[in-house]
Parts: C-alpha cells; structure tokens; sequence
C-alpha cells in the first residue's frame, strides 16, 4: 500500500509541478489512470497528498469535489441513462438510447413506456453550481427501437440527436417521416434553445439513405455546421462528392456535412 501511495503521488507531483510552471491548464489524470495494472484495486491520496497537489497546480487544474449525481426524472431498469453526454458552458445534455416513453416532442408524458428502446435525451443546467433538469427530448416521430440519444453534440444553444437506428426512407433535410420501409437508416434531430425553451429546428437523413446504414451512429456539431456518420452506408466512392449509389463496397461507411444560414440546415456540398 505504501508502494502504490509513493508512486501515485510522484506522479500528481509531477504533474502538478508541471503545470505550475508552465502556467497553463494541464491536464491532471485520475488516480486510475496513472496506476499500474497491479495496484488498480488501492486506494487514492490521502488527504495531505491532495494537499500538496492543489497547492502546487493553478486554479481548477485539480477539482475539489463532485459537484453532482445526476439521474433521469423517469428513471427505469435498462435505460442506459448516460450512454452519450456533452456539455457546453453551464449546459448538460445526456441521452438514454434505451429509454422507453412513447412521447414525442419537448417534456412530454414520460410514463407510458409502449416505445420500447425508442430513447430520450434529457438537458440538464448549472446555476450558481446547482444542477437542474431543464428539459426532456423525444424524436418528433418516436418509435420503438430507435435509438434516440444514441450519440448527441451540445455547442451552445444547439443539440444534435441522433437515432441510429430510426427506420424512414427520407432523404435530407425534414423529409417525410412516417414512411419506415428504409430499416436502421438512422436519423438526427436538431434542437434549438430560445429563452430557456428548446424546440425541434431540423430533421436530417442523408443523401442516399438506405436501410442499415445507420446514419446518426455518431455525430458532432460546431457552430452552424454538423457532421454525421453512417458507419454502414456501402458506396464505393472516394473522396468528396462521389458516386453515392454505387454500393459496392459493403460497409465503408460514410460522413455527411450539414451548415445552416439563417436557421435553415441543408447538407453541404464539398468541392
């Protein structure tokens, strides 16, 4: 146990005497994190160590507490709560791919459980460091198995969601929804704050959706431009622009770029 203790806090010193120096924000790794394989199952530092780590790091390089425990507000067995997270500023979003409300839309009824699996995403705020739930997203055609919350991207007043397996044959950008002859297509959804309120803004698919394709397997967003993967999709092209019906190479996978002007998304055509 002293061995462990010895080599832990060398190592925190190091770092912290590092970013001390430096004057910058180091990143400081948890005690796991620098434990060998053997010693994983020890304890972390004492209470003096951590007190000679945050008294040689720059402010916030080591935190001093957790400051929350979050869970959903309709917390049920095998909704897989915390299955994808991001957060921007004071702004947590958290999906729960496996959750199973069939509701629809922002803060619906999320007590009948007939969407098996369909998903949701739940946004959570930081005032004063208090924690709130803000909001409860559904997919606006929520169904059984989808997936909503499978992946989600928050930057600012803007959330991407994404249903990985979400079955319309739509194609683009707020295409018909209720046509799901397209199987595990995949599907993301685009969420706008105003005023502390969130609304749906768009509805994506990509360009050649078909079924198991899985577009919305991941996802990430900045500014006013999104991209969106289909870990499946089986075009044979390369590059930018290609031949996106050739479905000669099963499974290679494609990206999607989307930009919005003015609010309105269309996908963006790269030259």
């Amino acid at each position: 146990m002293k061995i462990r203790s010895k080599i832990t806090f060398n190592i925190f010193t190091l770092v912290a005497l590092l970013a001390s120096l430096l004057g910058s924000a180091v990143f400081v790794p948890s005690v796991q994190a620098v434990e060998s394989t053997d010693l994983k199952s020890s304890t972390s530092l004492n209470s003096a160590d951590w007190a000679q780590v945050k008294a040689l790091s720059p402010a916030g390089v080591v935190p001093n507490t957790q400051q929350a425990y979050l869970k959903a507000s309709n917390t049920e067995e095998s909704d897989l709560f915390g299955n994808a997270m991001s957060v921007s500023g004071d702004t947590l979003a958290i999906g729960a791919s496996k959750e199973d409300s069939n509701a629809t839309g922002m803060n619906g009824n999320q007590a009948d459980n007939s969407a098996t699996d369909s998903g949701a995403v739940y946004i959570f705020t930081r005032a004063g460091g208090v924690w709130t739930q803000q909001a409860y997203l559904k997919a606006s055609n929520t169904e059984a198995g989808d997936y909503f919350g499978w992946d989600v991207s928050l930057f600012g007043d803007t959330l991407v969601v994404t249903a990985r397996y979400e079955d319309s044959n739509a194609t683009g950008v707020n295409g018909n929804q209720t046509d799901n002859s397209a199987a595990n297509s995949g599907a993301a959804y685009v969420f706008t704050r105003t005023a502390g309120v969130w609304s749906q803004q768009a509805y994506l698919k990509a360009s050649n959706t078909e079924a198991g394709d899985e577009f919305g397997a991941h996802v990430s967003i900045s500014g006013d431009t999104l991209i969106a993967g289909a870990l499946f999709e089986d075009s044979n092209a390369v590059g930018i622009n290609g031949d996106e019906v050739n479905n000669l190479n099963t499974d290679s996978g494609a990206a999607y770029v989307f930009t919005r002007t003015a609010g309105v998304w269309s996908q963006q055509e790269l030259t």
